[in-house]
């Protein structure tokens, strides 16, 4: 029996027999197919090498690979994955450093707000390979809420006792840069689908 795989011409996403949408909407970027504009591609499941590379007829043999639309779906999510590794490994850069203590880490050991921004960070990476960039776009927006809120109060609690000269000597380090940019990096993708 031959199963009949489609294509969106929005985000590139190949249907699979496991996604759960409605026939009428892709799986990957929830948008309607009719509403896109070109409705969506059939192929046959002997068209269908690989999940994401659809190969597309009338341009001299060549593939849609060839042609570019899967590689821009490989590169946003390829911008997804590099945005959720760098949530996971910001967590363990060096967030403020003191004299005589060194570097401190939001993850402290497990007891910091490092450990929510490192379990958004594998939400989304998960949520990368799979494709589903609005996820992806949350998971990132949570970890940044959480990384300003870290700011805040740590930044209070030096003003606080902005008297003490051992505590002026503190300054933030290049750890929650990382979690900035990983943050841009995971909502990334998603504006990108959305403007295809």
């Amino acid at each position: 029996m031959e199963v009949e795989a489609m294509e969106c011409p929005a985000c590139g996403y190949v249907r699979q027999e496991t996604d759960d949408a409605p026939d009428w909407q892709c799986p990957n970027c929830k948008r309607a197919y009719n509403k896109i504009g070109g409705g969506h591609k059939e192929y046959s499941d002997v068209d269908v090498p690989q999940r994401g590379r659809v190969p597309h007829r009338g341009h001299g043999g060549r593939t849609s690979a060839s042609i570019g639309a899967p590689n821009n779906a490989l590169a946003i999510q390829l911008i997804g994955l590099i945005g959720s590794a760098l949530l996971i490994i910001g967590p363990f850069a060096p967030f403020i450093s003191a004299p005589f203590i060194g570097s401190i880490t939001l993850f402290k050991g497990g007891e910091g707000d490092g450990i929510f921004i490192l379990g958004f960070g594998l939400i989304a990476l998960l949520f990368s390979f799979t494709r589903r960039y609005t996820a992806v776009a949350v998971a990132g927006c949570l970890s940044g809420a959480l990384l300003v809120f870290t700011f805040i109060n740590t930044r209070m609690k030096l003003n606080e006792v902005s008297d003490n000269p051992f505590l002026e000597a503190v300054s933030f380090q290049w750890g929650g840069a990382l979690i900035v940019l990983g943050v841009i990096l995971t909502i990334a993708p998603a504006v990108m689908v959305r403007q295809r």
